[in-house]
């Protein structure tokens, strides 16, 4: 994604001797980034390849903002210098949003800061395009406990992008019966640890039956109405869900859609594997 920039001066500035002056500015954030910003047009600014900053270059730039804005979809990152008040126009067009009800962020400090901000802002942005082609699917249904996770697919697709499935506890089942074999670059280490042979059997089983049905719905993650296993397998899906999450497929139990949802933002903001698990007690002074 390449960092975008729509300049905006106010036309009272010698435009010339403005850009001059910041050219220090924007090459020290430059050489932090280890990238150069590339000028976009009002016309490409809202392309999901961009990841678009407004460098407000002076003061009196506001009525500017005030013509275009409605062309550009927010959030709004404002980049400001501390030259030719730069900041504050940033915050009378900030104040202006906000009276909109209209998010806005002034990037705005050292050339350290800025591109730290710009680095975690763009990987917020990435995440976010990403998640219009993320797919999860719920397997069973959730846990008659979780009273929270009555979770409106369409509502979630509208906010986040994200597109929920529902695959009938049956259609697992199915699968698992099936014997399907996936290879994984942990099964040797697992069969070496010394457990029980028949009950890791079983959970691999349980695995193979997950990641057929991952494979089949072209899925990015699940979660398991998983107590049902236990019933009908006198076994757990906890290895399977392990060894997805292993594999970059966010697996989550007990049929919870809000922390799967959290699960999956968390996986592609980190890129790391992540779990979840229930709090026992809390120690409130630490």
């Amino acid at each position: 994604m390449k960092i975008g920039l729509y300049n905006l001066v106010s036309e009272v500035h010698n435009e010339g001797y403005i850009n001059q002056t910041l050219k220090g500015f924007i090459t020290e954030i430059e050489e932090k980034l280890g990238e150069k910003f590339e000028d976009v047009s009002l016309k490409s600014f809202n392309q999901k390849d961009w990841f678009p900053l407004i460098f407000i270059k002076s003061g009196g730039a506001e009525g500017k903002f005030e013509k275009i804005f409605k062309q550009v979809k927010g959030p709004y990152l404002l980049l400001s210098s501390g030259l030719h008040n730069s900041l504050a126009a940033s915050l009378e067009i900030a104040s202006f949003l906000k009276q909109k009800g209209k998010k806005v962020e002034i990037i705005h400090g050292s050339s350290e800061y800025i591109a730290k901000r710009i680095k975690e802002l763009r990987k917020i942005f990435q995440v976010k395009n990403k998640l219009f082609s993320t797919k999860l699917a719920v397997i069973g249904k959730p846990s008659d406990w979780l009273i929270a996770s009555d979770v409106d697919y369409k509502e979630v697709k509208e906010a986040l992008g994200i597109s929920l499935i529902d695959v009938e506890m049956d259609e697992l089942v199915k699968e698992i019966d099936r014997c399907h074999y996936f290879a994984h670059p942990k099964l040797k280490d697992i069969r070496e640890k010394g457990f029980d042979k028949k009950s890791i059997d079983g959970a691999l089983k349980i695995y193979n039956g997950f990641k057929a049905i991952v494979n089949k719905y072209k899925l990015d993650g699940i979660t398991v109405r998983c107590f049902d296993l236990l019933e009908i397998y006198k076994n757990s899906g906890c290895l399977g869900i392990s060894l997805l999450n292993d594999e970059g497929i966010v697996g989550g139990c007990e049929g919870d859609i809000p922390a799967l949802i959290s699960m999956t933002i968390l996986h592609l903001l980190t890129d790391e594997p992540v779990f979840m698990a229930n709090p026992s007690s809390i120690d409130v002074d630490n």
